[in-house]
Parts: C-alpha cells; structure tokens; sequence
C-alpha cells in the first residue's frame, strides 16, 4: 500500500508537470558574471503573496515550473540577490513558458548589514558534464574521510588495497579542488583518509572530459572539491569531531577567511588522528601445495592538512594570487601474518609460516602555486599557473619470518630482513587557459608543460644476529624523469535554440627515462620512451522540450602507468609473497562514447561504451616451487557497455530521497594468451539510495545504503557482493550557526568483501574487511561575517602528475 501511494504521488507530479508552465532566467552581475544563491520568487500581483521560487545554480540559471494560468491579475518575477538592488519584472500571466534571458544585477550604493543566505543543495545534481554529489550538509557523510565517502559515491568502487574504480572501469583520476592528484595506491589513500567530510564541500564524477582537462584517467575524473569561504569580512568555522570502531579516531579543522573589495586572505587548518584496523585471508594452491594464510594487520598515524592563500584584486579585472597546500603525515602500518603449509587434498598441516611487517611512514607533500586572472565584461579570461610541488617519503620496513612445526613448539628456519625505501619527487608545471566569445559560442586554448624528476632507494639488509648486512644483489636506486608537453583548443556554440555543440582536440608529447643503478646486472637498467597522441572528444546536446533532453559525447584518454609501478625494486610483504615494478609498462588508452538523457527533469538515463587497450591490472605470478610475486603488467583489451538511471525521489515536503542504479557489461580478452591467457566477462549492477526525513525544530535524520553485485577485478579476480547501511541524526541551533550530528556506519556489519582468482595458472581465494562498522559524532560552528560574495575558482597544473605517486605497500 505503501508502494502504491507513493507511485500515486510521484506520478501526480509528473503529470501536474507536463501540463504547467516554466520560467527560466540567467541572473548576472554588472560585468557579467553569472550570480549563484540569488532568489528568484514568482509573487502573486494582485496581493504579492508568494507564488513559487527557485536559488540560481553556479551558472546563475534558476528555473521555476508548475505555474498555471492567472486569471486574477497575474504575476510578476523577482530577484533579490546580497549586495545587489531587487529585479522586479512587468506583469505576465503565465499562460505560456517564459525566457527572461539575462537579467543584470545593479550593486547597492550602500554597505549593507550582515545577512544570512541559507540555499540547501540536493544530495545528488545531474550536469550535463558530471553527476555531482554535495557532501556538505549531508548527515551520513559527516565525520567520514573522503575514501569512505567514496565507497558511497554511485558507481565507485574502492577494492581491498585501496584502489578506485568507476563503472567497472580502473585508471580513474583523483583531482581534489580541481588539481590532478599526484599521489596513488597507498600515498593517495592516506590523504584521502586525513581529508575529512568537514572540508570537502562536493565529490564530482566527469566521465567524459573535455579537451581542457588532462588527457589521463581512462575511466574519467572524480574532483573531491572542498568547500570555500565567499563570505565578505572576517569570518570562520570551527568543526570537532570523534569516532569508535575498534579504537578512537579524532578529527579537528578551522577556516579562517578574510575578504574586502581589494584582497582575500584565507587558511584551513586540519588535524587528525587514529588507528585503522582490516584483515586479510587468502587461500591458495601452488606447486601441489596449499597456503592458508590470516593476516590481521592495522594503520596509525596522524596527519595535517593545510591550505593557505591570497588573492590580490588588482582592479575590477586583474586579480592575482598565491596559493600554499600541503599535507604532512607520519604513520605506522603493521602486518601479522600466520600460513599454514600443507599439501593440496591433505587436512595434515606439514609447516607455519610466522611473519611481522613493520612499516614506520612519513609522507610530507608540499604545493606553491602563484596564478594570475584577466577576464572582461566581453568574454575574455585568461588564466596562468605556476607550480612547484615537492612530495618526500621516509619509509622503512622490519620483517621477522619464522618456520615453525605443525604445533609451533620448534622453530625449523628463521630469515630476517629490514629494507630502508627513501622517496624524492618534484614536480614543476607551467599551464594557460585563454577563453573568448567567437561566433557566437565561446572558443577555448591552452597548453600545459610538466617537469617530473623521481628519485627512488631500495637498501635491503638480511638480519644475522640482530645485525644489518647490506645485500647488494638486492639493493638498487631508481630515477625517472617524465616531460609531457602538451596543447589544446576547444570551442563550444548554440547551433540553434536547442541544439549545443562542443568539439575539442588534445595533443600531448611524452619524453621519460627510467634508469636503474644496481650492483647486480640487469636488462632493465635503462626504458628511454618518447610518444606524441592525439585526443579528440566532442559533446552535441539537444533540448527537445521541457520534458526531455539528450545529448551525445565523446571522448579519447591515456592511463600513464604510475611512478613506482615502473620502479623494479622488489618488496618483499613476507618470506613467501613480494611485489616488483615493471619497467617496461606501456600507457593504456581508452575510446568512451555517452548518450545521456533526462526526463522530465528528473530523471536521468546514461547509457555508455568504452575500448581499453593495454589495460593495466596487478597480477599473481610464480618465481620459485613456493613464492610468489605480485607485479603490474599490461595484460588484455576491455570492453565496457555501461547502463546508469539516477532520479530524486520528493516523496514529501518532509522527506526527500534519491536513487542511482548503474548496470554494466564488462568483456577481457587477453593480448597476449601465451603468457597470460584471460578470456572473461561479467554483467554486474548496483545501487545507492538515500532518504532525508525533516522532524522540525532543527531535527533531522537520514538513512543510506548501497550494493554492488559481484564484480569482475582487473580481469584476473572476482569479487563477491557487498553492500552497506548507515544511519544519522542531526539538529540545529544557536540560529542554524552550530550542528551536531550523530550517525552509525555499516549498521548490518555488510562491509567486508571476498573474492576468488579466475585465472587457472594461479588459484586462490580470498577476503576481509575494515573497520566499516564506526559510530561517529561532530560538531560544527561558522562564527563572523555571513554576507556572499562569489569566490574565484582556481585549478593549478600539476594535479595530474600527483595522482601518479604510488605507496610502497
């Protein structure tokens, strides 16, 4: 009954809809430049009671629907925006839809009072460009590190080590705040872990670029953009928060912000603290032996994230800025593993592999950025970056091994080791955007020049009598210099009222030399690589009426292989597994086609194609009759045919939901089945929904669960289901300024996962977890100046190259 009472509601509003009138709008200031937040209200003109009203988007475009036809005395639109004198239009009866075009803002004369805008974003906004998940105000999401937030993301998926998918699809880019992320695997994850849900104030999913974004990131980009100050005077937020899992995790921030008509000053500080415990199980054969191996292991640490900057308003259209980010965390992971020997049919345990890994970390990743901004009332901006980025890792690992008998009551062999892994990285960027109006449509170029210089030690020492012996044999140092160069032109234009197009071509030359210098001789000594490509991609929208839109987009990317994945150093994890680069990785590229469809408004259809050549996916291989040996190699082409369908769900003014199913098709073939033989594919799907329900008196609450059906991984490994629900509690006081919240992760214990190899030379299973089941509190106070201005939007260039760094683990 339930089901069929809210089917009725939905559908009364898809009908009251189709059979009321629109107005539409672009609201702006005096230079042009769209205005978001402003009111727009539709008032009754016989007695100004209000009709309905709408918040302009970041475009400034408001839209208002279900008007119906006034009989007594019609209606009038008007805008009130802060800063700004009210827009009140002539009278109109709203017998038709109605296109106010651009409406200009005048500035008020006088300096105004402090004044709050309040303007809630829906959870979920489908753009033509990206699907956009808004963090900030959301209840589940609260006291969540960006990696959990992640897991919640629809079509996301983040597997065992860390690694992020996006529709089935590896190679996607992490961008925070609009800069590519030069970190990867283990490194990115523990700034993504340090980045709370009190900084970031939305998660964007771009699968299709434009030619203006880096070609790198085969399955698109995920921008974690965290959240900025637009408010003019001196003004703040403090937030405080603490969770229990298995231990206690502490997490702090403040912003402060101070801005007038000539100069922005603004610093975030985070802090954060915590242990992180997970588990690991695998079972796997090898030889005509089987190895049953629990490993509980656990991550501690803090960590500080800071942002600092200026922005110099040199006149009404220069504005020149600095800009210092920065994350810096010590941490400690730790590993303690037990395997049990025996052979493949027998229950009889023959031997025990008792092994530690202790892994002391510091991670210090520092950013400098000085920009500089021209933009005009007639359409042109031109925007400049500078950056120097340093990122210095200090790792080192002690890993005890003993053999013991089936009862552990003899030692049979020992092997000891410590390894010292230093890592150096720099990174300098120089990137120009230029945009101006050009045939009626707005013409883009640019170019980007990135400078990477690596520097990698590995000094292994075997442990004999509580002394270290340098094995040379084993020790080496690996440099790697990566110049890209790249350029691009875009253009965009209305072809007619509803019909939009976007073309634009890439062009990126990459020069690197990998060079190895060890005591032990070796083939891959030195990988001296050049290659030039072209990106095509191109975008054709066409807004039919109303009720239905569609449009068409294309894309062509690079996966470049990451940094330490080309490093040859061998990692041993304990006596038995180890990990190596490989040298000789090729960059993997994918073709993505995307129609994209909305109705009525609401809902949104994506149905997509992609071709990945070359893909890159870590394997399990075989060195000696017991060991084994994980390494990322290029091992098939992949095919991805991808369905996705996301709608709101306005079931009452109290209660507000959202829903997104994703299904997808993914095909591996093998391009080389002599050696490593993968013929697999998998129809997989899965779902996030959530539900905000409003109790009065500042209370809300919120329920959210997701699921995905067992997955294909990298071709080589299926994964079984999983899923999670989390619960929250939220109330607001002191004038909406302070909030509590409460909320509850993985309530049903669903987290874990599991998973078994498909490949037939090597057969395994395996699962585990983490912490997922975390109650959490925080609280949050904004204190200062609540008067809005727009901010300026900033991306420096060198994010690309920082979402390449890779953990050692």
């Amino acid at each position: 009954m339930k089901k069929l009472c809210i089917l009725t509601l939905c559908l009364f509003t898809v009908f009251s809809a189709i059979f009321s009138q629109k107005i539409v709008g672009i609201i702006a200031d005096p230079t042009g430049k769209p205005q978001e937040f402003a009111n727009a209200l539709v008032l009754n003109a016989k007695d100004s009671s209000l009709v309905k009203g709408a918040v302009s988007d970041e475009k400034g475009h408001f839209e208002i629907e279900g008007l119906t036809a006034h009989t007594e005395g019609g209606y009038f639109l008007q805008i009130s925006m802060v800063g700004f004198q009210n827009f009140v239009s002539e009278k109109f009866d709203g017998k038709s839809d109605k296109d106010f075009g651009t409406i200009t803002l005048k500035t008020l004369d006088q300096e105004l009072n402090q004044v709050t805008v309040t303007a809630k974003k829906p959870t979920f906004e489908m753009k033509a460009d990206k699907m956009v998940m808004n963090v900030e105000g959301n209840i589940n999401t609260t006291g969540n590190s960006a990696i959990e937030i992640l897991r919640k993301a629809p079509g996301v998926l983040v597997d065992k080590d860390e690694n992020i998918s996006l529709k089935g699809k590896s190679g996607v880019r992490i961008y925070i705040d609009g800069r590519p992320s030069q970190m990867a695997g283990k490194d990115l994850a523990a700034i993504l872990r340090g980045l709370n849900a009190n900084d970031i104030e939305a998660i964007e999913i771009i699968t299709n670029p434009s030619a203006k974004y880096d070609a790198s990131g085969n399955a698109g980009i995920i921008n974690i953009r965290l959240k900025k100050n637009r408010k003019v005077g001196t003004n703040g937020n403090i937030s405080l928060g603490v969770s229990y899992g298995q231990s206690l995790k502490l997490n702090e921030g403040l912003n402060l912000n101070y801005r007038d008509r000539k100069v922005n000053v603004f610093g975030n500080y985070s802090f954060w603290k915590g242990r992180w415990d997970d588990e690991t199980y695998i079972l796997r054969e090898q030889s005509g032996l089987q190895f049953n191996q629990s490993s509980p292991n656990f991550n501690r640490g803090t960590g500080h994230n800071i942002k600092a900057g200026t922005d110099f308003f040199l006149n009404s259209k220069n504005t020149l800025g600095v800009l210092i980010t920065g994350n810096l965390n010590d941490g400690y992971w730790e590993s303690n593993s037990r395997t049990l020997i025996s052979k493949v049919g027998s229950s009889k345990v023959d031997s025990i592999l008792i092994a530690q890994n202790q892994q002391p970390e510091n991670r210090t990743n520092l950013t400098y950025n000085i920009n500089y901004r021209f933009a005009d009332t007639s359409g042109h901006e031109l925007n400049i970056d500078a950056d120097y980025g340093t990122f210095k890792g200090t790792g080192s690992s002690y890993q005890p091994n003993y053999y013991k008998n089936a009862d552990e009551t003899q030692i049979l062999t020992s092997k000891i080791y410590r390894n010292s892994t230093p890592t150096d990285i720099v990174i300098k960027t120089l990137k120009t955007d230029y945009e101006q109006n050009l045939w009626k449509g707005k013409l883009g170029v640019g170019f980007k020049v990135s400078d990477v210089k690596t520097d990698n030690t590995f000094d292994f020492f075997n442990v004999y009598k509580d002394a270290d012996v340098k094995d040379d044999d084993r020790s080496n140092r690996f440099t790697y210099d990566e110049r890209v160069s790249a350029a691009y032109v875009n253009y965009n234009c209305p072809l007619s009222k509803k019909i939009s197009l976007q073309v634009g071509l890439r062009g990126e030359q990459t020069k690197s030399l990998g060079q190895l210098f060890a005591t032990k001789q070796s083939n891959d000594k030195a990988v001296d690589t050049s290659y030039f490509n072209l990106f095509p991609s191109g975008s054709l929208s066409y807004n039919v009426g109303k009720n239905y839109s569609v449009s068409a987009s294309y894309s062509r990317r690079i996966e470049r292989p990451r940094y330490q994945d080309l490093n040859p150093f061998e990692y041993k994890l304990d006596e038995l597994t180890y990990r190596k680069g490989n040298p000789f990785l090729r960059p993997a590229f994918t073709q993505s086609f995307e129609i994209n469809q909305t109705i009525m408004q609401a809902v949104n259809v994506g149905l997509s194609y992609s071709l990945q050549r070359d893909v890159m996916s870590d394997i399990l291989d075989t060195t000696e009759a017991t060991k084994t040996f994980q390494i990322t190699t290029n091992i098939a082409k992949q095919q991805n045919y991808s369905l996705n369908i996301s709608s709101p769900l306005p079931i009452t003014k109290w209660w507000e939901g959202f829903v997104n199913i994703w299904v997808n098709h993914v095909i591996y073939k093998s391009t080389n089945s002599a050696t490593f033989p993968i013929d697999a594919s998998a129809t997989q799907f899965g779902f996030y929904s959530e539900h905000t329900i409003k109790f009065g008196k500042g209370w809300s609450g919120q329920i959210s669960g997701w699921f995905n059906s067992p997955q294909l991984w990298g071709g080589v490994m299926k994964m079984r289901s999983q899923g999670m629900v989390d619960i929250g509690l939220q109330k607001k006081f002191w004038n909406d300024n302070a909030t509590v919240k409460l909320t509850f992760g993985d309530l049903l214990n669903t987290s874990s996962w599991s998973g078994v190899g498909i490949v037939d030379a090597f057969k395994f299973n395996i699962h585990g977890g983490w912490e997922g089941q975390i109650a959490r509190l925080n609280f949050n106070y904004r204190f200062g100046s609540n008067e809005i201005k727009s901010a300026r939007e900033r991306r420096t260039g060198l994010e690309d190259e920082k979402s390449r760094i890779k953990g050692k683990n």
